[in-house]
């Protein structure tokens, strides 16, 4: 898992709005079901979600935070 989050992560902020939620349906399916196993990634997916938070009014501020879908 540690191998491709150092392409994903990043790949966040540079993305279109297109992909961002397709980004963060992989971050929900392969990354949340981890749990503890998470720890090592982290910090480092948090300093790749923060661009989803720049804007309130963004798109993805909601979700990115932690907001409940629908």
């Amino acid at each position: 898992m540690l191998i491709w989050s150092s392409g994903l992560f990043p790949f966040f902020q540079f993305a279109a709005t297109s992909v961002r939620p397709i980004l963060l349906n992989i971050y929900e399916k392969y990354y949340l079901p981890l749990g503890e196993d998470l720890r090592p990634v982290t910090k480092a997916m948090l300093l790749a979600l923060l661009p989803g938070m720049e804007e309130e009014t963004g798109d993805f501020f909601d979700r990115v935070r932690g907001a409940p879908k629908g």
